[in-house]
């Protein structure tokens, strides 16, 4: 429970904390984290803490005087967006799960660290010798495979939940393109022009 505030306001002491406290119990599912006001004339809040296998978080509004719950917020009525957020939130914190969550976002980071090296050493065994790039032309761009198609649509889909990671994403496409498309004009200027 909270018991600082910015500005001097009324009921901040040790009864009301109880009082606050003793509605949220009743009113909520434990543990919770109460708040007090941060105005005069405002109620403290109670809201349940996002632990382990509660998909809901419900909120009340308490007055610190009488003890009574002033407003309510249930999860339930929630925009849907707002919803998946807080979900997808705790899942990316490994808090929606618990133990279980922490232990699959551990074998995801592991796995993507496996996978960003296997990549370099791939790039790397690749390249033409005495250039730093690999070679510019990738086959199978005209016929993509049943995974490729699945890992794009995959990809963009998270795109949209994830803007930043999109975001990333496209920049990262873009600057391989364009990278393919200098390596081959130079390629192209190379033998097109004669030997001396």
């Amino acid at each position: 429970a909270g018991a600082s505030s910015p500005v001097r306001v009324s009921g901040l002491n040790q009864g009301s904390v109880d009082r606050v406290a003793e509605t949220a119990v009743e009113e909520l599912r434990t543990p919770v984290t109460i708040t007090p006001p941060s105005a005069e004339g405002q109620a403290w809040t109670a809201t349940e803490d996002r632990v382990a296998y509660r998909l809901t978080n419900d909120a009340v509004a308490i007055d610190w005087a009488t003890g009574e719950v002033t407003e309510r917020l249930d999860f339930a009525d929630w925009p849907v967006a707002a919803m998946a957020t807080g979900w997808l939130i705790q899942l990316h914190m490994g808090t929606l799960f618990g133990l279980p969550n922490q232990l699959v976002l551990g074998a995801l980071a592991a796995a993507i660290i496996a996978m960003v090296c296997w990549g370099y050493a791939m790039w790397w065994r690749r390249r033409p010798a005495g250039r730093l790039a690999g070679p510019p032309r990738r086959a199978g761009w005209e016929r993509p495979t049943a995974g490729t198609v699945v890992l794009v649509v995959a990809l963009v889909a998270y795109g949209f939940v994830a803007p930043l990671f999109g975001v990333t994403c496209l920049a990262f496409v873009a600057g391989s393109v364009i990278w393919d498309r200098v390596d081959a004009a130079r390629e192209a200027r190379a033998l097109s022009t004669p030997p001396r």
